[in-house]
């Protein structure tokens, strides 16, 4: 267990090595989600609701795809790929850890990271920016 925990710190390290990546991309995902927000509120006009979800309701799901995009890697993932092409995947065949865990571990790390440095900071532009976010009061 020491091992995949070790795995995951050191990718959550590699991730920190590239902080101006980070940056960018969270100003990106502001930019475009403050954008986003704006076209659903000029949709809204002067309805207070549409289809049953509320101009809160809008730009909380907007606030949360653009939160989540940094840490679950929506547009993909080419780690594994770049290490098949580079032949890498033997030297990780051999390794003393199982190959998936191996990857979960580091992708875990990396997710942390984006999760920390990109997700809660965009969360919270959105409460400062709109103060009008919705969260669940039941679950269906």
């Amino acid at each position: 267990m020491r091992l995949y925990w070790e795995l995951s710190r050191l990718a959550f390290r590699r991730q920190m090595a590239y902080r101006a990546a980070t940056l960018a991309g969270l100003a990106t995902n502001v930019f475009f989600g403050l954008l986003r927000a704006a076209v659903l509120v000029a949709l809204f006009g002067a309805r207070p609701e549409v289809a049953g979800y509320t101009v809160e309701d809008a730009i909380t799901y907007t606030g949360l795809t653009q939160a989540i995009i940094g840490f679950l890697t929506i547009f993909g993932w080419y780690e594994i790929m770049r290490a098949v092409q580079a032949g890498e995947v033997a030297v990780d065949l051999l390794k003393p850890a199982g190959y998936f865990s191996f990857w979960l571990a580091r992708d875990t790390g990396r997710a942390l990271n984006q999760f920390l440095l990109r997700s809660l900071p965009i969360m919270g532009l959105y409460v400062l920016i709109f103060r009008g976010i919705s969260t669940p009061t039941t679950i269906e």
